[in-house]
């Protein structure tokens, strides 16, 4: 419904020949092709939405879509490029002074970091996200990918309970809001839960997802931020 919904407004963009707009549809079909697991559409159409940006010489729209850009070049394996637009991202965001896409940007520099087992400076990352704005009581795609990089940082650490709690809680938000992890991310999640039950017996595992259900996002926050 959300494809065809966000196609229609991209006809009728192009229609009133409102490029700005038309960027904003692009954007938002490469986001859906992203939650599809079709990263190579998805990074196709950012590299669209970043082509009307730069025209433009829009900072948001580039501070809105470039990180996702970078985040689908790294799924890629291209990540020395991946790495340049996440970090020229970051100072777009901070030119904006922006907490919701400063937030983003860190969150997703915490998955580059986490990729390339920088695991001290995917810590870091995640924390700046936290602290730039947490959004405690919000239940959102980035909530989930908060929480998917700081279980797969606690699994590839060994806290592996730590993991099963912080996954428990991702599968409750998917849950709520409907998502299904798809593509890159399910790969990632799929090699995590295979290495923590390798480590944990099936009642611990069992009791600790069990546990994540139940926590609040603010409970989980503060697990995140505290020493392993």
């Amino acid at each position: 419904q959300a494809t065809a919904l966000t196609a229609e407004s991209l006809a009728l963009f192009r229609m009133c020949g409102d490029t700005r707009g038309v960027g904003e549809c692009l954007g938002n079909l490469g986001r859906l092709a992203f939650l599809r697991g079709e990263n190579g559409e998805a990074r196709t159409l950012f590299l669209s939405v970043i082509d009307v940006g730069a025209k433009l010489g829009d900072r948001e729209m580039l501070c809105t879509w470039q990180p996702r850009l970078g985040l689908a070049t790294l799924y890629a394996g291209d990540t020395s490029e991946a790495r340049r637009l996440l970090l020229e991202s970051l100072s777009f965001c901070r030119e904006v002074q922006n907490s919701h896409l400063l937030s983003r940007a860190c969150c997703y520099l915490a998955e580059f970091a986490l990729w390339q087992q920088e695991l001290e400076q995917a810590g870091e990352w995640l924390a700046q996200s936290l602290g730039h704005h947490a959004e405690p009581h919000h239940f959102t795609v980035l909530q989930i990918r908060r929480l998917h990089v700081a279980a797969r940082l606690a699994a590839v650490c060994g806290s592996n309970t730590r993991a099963a709690t912080l996954f428990g809680l991702v599968q409750a938000i998917r849950n709520r809001i409907g998502v299904e992890l798809r593509g890159p991310m399910r790969s990632l999640e799929e090699a995590a839960m295979e290495s923590m039950r390798a480590r944990l017996d099936t009642s611990t595992f069992a009791a600790a997802f069990a546990a994540g259900q139940q926590l609040t996002l603010e409970e989980a926050f503060a697990t995140i931020l505290a020493p392993a």
